[in-house]
């Protein structure tokens, strides 16, 4: 350190880089409003959104439209006679339900909504979305510096004949 010149600590002086601070702190709430609690298998119900993990051993036995996964989210169809039926979620391609033998599945988690996360993703994108509206600079487009007259107008109800 030069004498005479301290460390200044870190300020954001401009808006952008405010805007900049705050996206930075908003990236971890970017994984979505739902968190994922381990259970076990004779827990989960039908119509319950999980995220199951399937031994390394039983990748081969998997069906084809799973390409091999050893991480699959979907929703429970039913548990039935020592398997678990699923329907995956595989993006925006529409599948059968498939059945995983209990005994393949490594892990089980469910799909629970996370309602703080939720309310603090909603609040940092409207403070985002406010500084962004504060942030644009600059006059309307056709105004010339003059009023705009087009919002000036104002309507008028007839009442009567």
């Amino acid at each position: 350190m030069k004498p005479g010149n301290p460390v200044q600590p870190f300020r954001c002086r401009s808006l952008q880089c405010g805007l900049r601070v705050l996206l930075a702190l908003a990236l971890p709430l970017a994984t979505g409003c739902y968190t994922y609690t381990q259970v076990g298998v004779e827990t989960v119900a039908p119509g319950e959104a999980v995220r199951l993990r399937v031994f390394e051993q039983a990748v081969d036995r998997l069906p084809a439209q799973l390409e091999r996964r050893t991480q699959v989210e979907g929703t429970v169809v039913n548990l039935d006679a020592g398997r678990l039926n699923l329907l995956p979620e595989l993006g925006s391609v529409t599948t059968d339900p498939i059945a995983l033998p209990v005994s393949d599945i490594e892990a089980i988690s469910r799909r629970e909504l996370d309602r703080t996360r939720t309310w603090v993703s909603v609040a940092v994108g409207a403070a985002l979305g406010v500084g962004l509206l504060l942030s644009i600079e600059g006059e309307p487009a056709g105004t010339s510096g003059g009023p705009i007259t087009e919002f000036m107008t104002g309507w008028s109800l007839r009442l009567g004949g």
